[in-house]
């Protein structure tokens, strides 16, 4: 692998992205990091290898003066808040000057509901992507112009697809807190009974920056290893009745009711009622290809869930 000069990463100022500009920094100390930001910021004045760039993804020129020959390009942007020809245009930005640029490698962040609902309980790489919502359709057709840019050259290209991320200043089981800190008892009792041992599909987001860094180091991957799951389904702790118990404990509340829980037909049986899919509560996303090729966690999902949860009520 030729020696890394310029890291180049679109949505640094994200909750991912914040991690990443740490990682990148300790682990590529002689390389410069180029985040763009549309307005004037202080966030990396202390930081001498990174290069901050005003500017538009929707502006070409913008793009042109971020990218370097020969650089690692990750692109974590995806706006909810825009259409679909909109976060469909970026990435085409992107993925144009890249390859005028020649860039070593692009490593683009996806999600890994693309592929919807399945007929199976665990999901992998290979199986059929059948999108139901228009988030998850619109994170495919990213997925297939970056493949449509990139057929001739596909070892330029990696695609991760993440299952639900989580750590300080995400979203994910923030909604979970706040039930818990201002729900209704009744339901919430309800809810934990139903949903038992229900998988969470969580991830720490420590994990997907290591696999990114990961895949920063690789060399040249075969032309099937262009797209990987990042889970932690496989921790038979990463379920609904574990995590909940985690917050209680941190939040010092005990339950003086028994939870009953019930059996995964029932959860089965209502989604079937109201039209969706009765395996798709249960569904799990296997992470067997990206460690087949060598990546292992640094952390635990037990450790990670119980630093998030200690930040969060402190």
């Amino acid at each position: 692998m030729n020696k890394i000069r310029d890291i180049v990463v679109f949505g640094a100022s994200g909750f991912i992205g914040s991690f990443l500009i740490d990682e990148l920094l300790e682990k590529f100390p002689s390389a410069t990091i180029h985040v763009l930001f549309r307005q004037l910021s202080n966030k990396y004045a202390d930081k001498s290898n990174v290069k901050v760039h005003y500017g538009d993804l929707y502006d070409k020129a913008s793009i042109k003066k971020i990218i370097k020959k020969n650089s690692v390009v990750i692109n974590l942007v995806y706006m909810p808040k825009l259409s679909q020809e909109d976060n469909l245009k970026i990435v085409n930005n992107i993925c144009q000057e890249c390859e005028r640029k020649d860039i070593y490698k692009l490593i683009h962040l996806s999600t890994a509901v693309v592929t919807g609902n399945s007929s199976t309980k665990v999901t992998t790489e290979g199986m059929l992507e059948n999108p139901i919502s228009d988030y998850e359709k619109s994170k495919l057709l990213i997925e297939d112009a970056i493949n449509s840019f990139f057929y001739k050259n596909p070892e330029k290209y990696l695609i991760l697809r993440p299952t639900c991320v989580f750590g300080t200043g995400g979203q994910n089981l923030i909604k979970l807190y706040h039930d818990l800190m201002h729900g209704n008892i009744i339901i919430n009792y309800a809810k934990a009974c139903l949903y038992g041992r229900r998988p969470m599909n969580l991830v720490p987001v420590l994990d997907v920056i290591s696999v990114i860094i990961f895949l920063i180091n690789q060399g040249k991957l075969p032309h099937n290893n262009r797209i990987f799951i990042v889970s932690n389904d496989e921790n038979i702790n990463n379920n609904y009745i574990y995590v909940l118990g985690r917050f209680n404990f941190f939040l010092k509340r005990k339950s003086f009711v028994p939870i009953l829980i019930l059996t995964p037909n029932i959860l089965s049986w209502l989604f079937k009622i109201i039209g969706k899919n009765p395996s798709a509560p249960f569904l799990t996303y296997s992470e067997a290809k990206i460690k087949n090729i060598g990546w292992s966690s640094s952390t635990t999902f037990e450790i990670e869930l119980d630093n998030f949860i200690k930040k969060l009520i402190h």
